[in-house]
């Protein structure tokens, strides 16, 4: 799921292949844009919010690949600006630069390419990792990036140089999940061994390491995320616990809550006083940071692989394994914005004849008529 720039229409990918653009005003599909025939593991809006990025691969090693390729699409026209079939299994994320000139694309192999998005075409590759890519980020310049891999390392890129600057260890394997910190000094990094480290990147040094009491370890989760002021971190826990740190003492601040399985997703507003977690079993929570109260939850829902935050933080998007995506309001509307609402959508029939005799209704029907 990702939003567009301006919040009013996102796009959806999915693992038969499809990916819908949706207006998110209409709450309508607004188009369709064919062209894959594998599953579609990412999308990414470019800056301008006219064309996106999206990838396509095998859905597991056991299956055969049957399109694993990257795709340019003209969202005003819904037409293919753009494609090319990489020698991989599966293109699992791609990466676009805060200037839209460059795609970071991750697969199943243990290097990034570095596309050209205007010339499309591939100008160089990133190697150093000794398993696949698992995720990747370009920090706020947009000239540098950082990885993980499964290998359990991190690596902080120089991308125009295409050279390593530093590279992170301190974990086992199955190294999932990063966060960059909204000044793109540091960045986080969580496994399945039960750890957190909080990484210096302009100097290449672990700042602090962070332990879990985790009886669920073994795998990596994809749930951490700063707060907008840099200084504390959300993390999920195998446990379903959400834990909050203080990144400066390195130490644990509190424990929000817990699913009754391992969350997928936490993500924090703008503002840094909500926080939307979700979770394997089907359940999405909001939390109040500033309390540390759930302030709302929705369940029964299938697994939730995918949450996403509007720019403004005023709504979320999730998408599950029931093949439903659900958007959801995390303001409550005023008054005022009810009424609106209620008026723009609230359903009138017309009056017969007899009612508008009745309560005098203006205008009446003519003698005889209905």
């Amino acid at each position: 799921l990702a939003f567009s720039p301006n919040g009013h229409t996102a796009l959806s990918s999915s693992g038969d292949g499809s990916l819908i653009r949706w207006d998110l005003v209409d709450a309508g599909e607004v188009q369709r844009l064919p062209g894959h025939k594998d599953m579609v593991w990412d999308v990414a809006f470019l800056p301008d919010g006219r064309q996106a990025l999206s990838s396509s691969g095998a859905a597991s090693p056991s299956v055969p690949v049957q399109d694993a390729s990257i795709r340019l699409w003209d969202l005003e026209t819904a037409a293919e600006i753009h494609s090319m079939a990489l020698p991989v299994d599966a293109i699992m994320q791609v990466a676009v630069s805060p200037d839209g000139s460059t795609a970071l694309v991750a697969s199943n192999h243990p290097y990034l390419v570095i596309w050209d998005l205007e010339s499309w075409q591939e100008i160089g590759r990133l190697e150093g990792h000794a398993g696949p890519v698992t995720g990747v980020e370009f920090t706020p310049d947009g000239l540098t990036a950082l990885s993980v891999s499964v290998d359990g390392t991190l690596i902080l890129w120089d991308v125009p140089g295409r050279q390593a600057l530093y590279r992170f260890g301190g974990h086992g394997e199955n190294l999932w999940s990063l966060a960059i910190s909204p000044d793109g000094r540091t960045a986080l990094s969580d496994s399945g061994d039960s750890t957190m480290v909080l990484w210096d990147l302009e100097t290449g040094e672990e700042i602090h390491s962070f332990m879990r009491d985790d009886p669920a370890a073994g795998w990596g989760s994809p749930g951490i995320a700063f707060l907008p002021d840099g200084r504390t971190a959300l993390s999920s826990a195998q446990d379903g616990n959400l834990i909050e740190w203080d990144l400066e003492t390195g130490e644990e601040i509190r424990r929000l809550g817990q699913h009754a399985s391992l969350r997928t997703r936490v993500v924090i507003s703008p503002k840094g006083r909500l926080a939307l977690t979700s979770g394997m079993d089907g359940s999405l929570r909001l939390w109040d940071l500033e309390t540390g109260e759930l302030i709302r939850r929705s369940d029964g829902h299938g697994i939730l692989f995918d949450v996403a935050l509007s720019p403004d933080g005023q709504t979320a998007l999730f998408g599950s394994s029931d093949t439903t995506i659900t958007q959801w309001q995390l303001q409550n509307p005023s008054v005022a914005e009810l009424q609106h609402w209620i008026e723009d959508n609230r359903y009138v029939r017309d009056l017969t004849c007899e009612e508008r005799e009745t309560y005098r209704i203006e205008p009446l029907c003519d003698r005889g008529g209905e």
